[in-house]
C-alpha cells in the first residue's frame, strides 16, 4: 500500500481529544467554505492514495494484487480485451454474494453484466438473440 502522509504516533488523552474536537468544530462553523476548500485540496493532492485505500477497503485488493490482475488480463478488459486505464474507467468485477473479485472490466462490460443481473443464463440468451437464434 502506498505511504500515507506522515502522521504522528502521539496518542493524546481523552480530555485533549475532546478539546481538539471542540476547537475543530468551532473552526468549521466559523468558516465552512475555508474548511471545505482545505479538504478538497488534500483530496486533490492525495487522489491516488485515497483511491487505493478505497479499493483495499471495498474489495480487499492491494495495489500489488490489482497490478497482478491487470497483468494476468494483459492490461485489458476481462471480457472484450479493450486496454484498461487505471483510473475511473476500470471497474473491479466481483461476486455480490461472496464479495470475491472476478477480474477487471471496462465500463461497458461492467454495465452489461449489471444489466443482465450477473446471470449466465441471461448472458447466453442475449448471445443467442444477437446471433439470430432462439432457445
Amino acid at each position: 500500500m502506498e505511504e500515507a502522509p506522515k502522521i504522528s504516533t502521539y496518542q493524546p488523552s481523552a480530555e485533549k481529544k475532546a478539546e481538539w474536537a471542540k476547537r475543530q468544530k468551532l473552526r468549521r462553523q466559523a468558516d465552512p467554505t475555508k474548511q471545505r476548500a482545505a479538504v478538497n485540496k488534500w483530496y486533490a493532492r492525495n487522489r491516488e492514495y485515497v483511491r487505493k485505500k478505497a479499493i483495499h477497503r471495498q474489495y480487499g485488493l492491494t495495489p500489488e494484487a490489482f497490478d497482478v490482475l491487470l497483468q494476468v488480463q494483459s492490461g485489458g478488459c476481462g471480457i472484450c480485451h479493450t486496454p484498461l486505464r487505471c483510473d475511473r474507467g476500470t471497474h473491479i468485477d466481483h461476486d455480490h454474494a461472496s464479495g470475491r473479485v472476478r477480474g477487471l472490466l471496462c465500463h461497458s462490460c461492467n454495465l452489461a453484466l449489471g444489466l443482465l443481473a450477473d446471470s449466465p443464463d441471461r448472458l447466453l440468451a442475449a448471445a443467442d438473440y444477437l446471433k439470430g437464434r432462439t432457445r
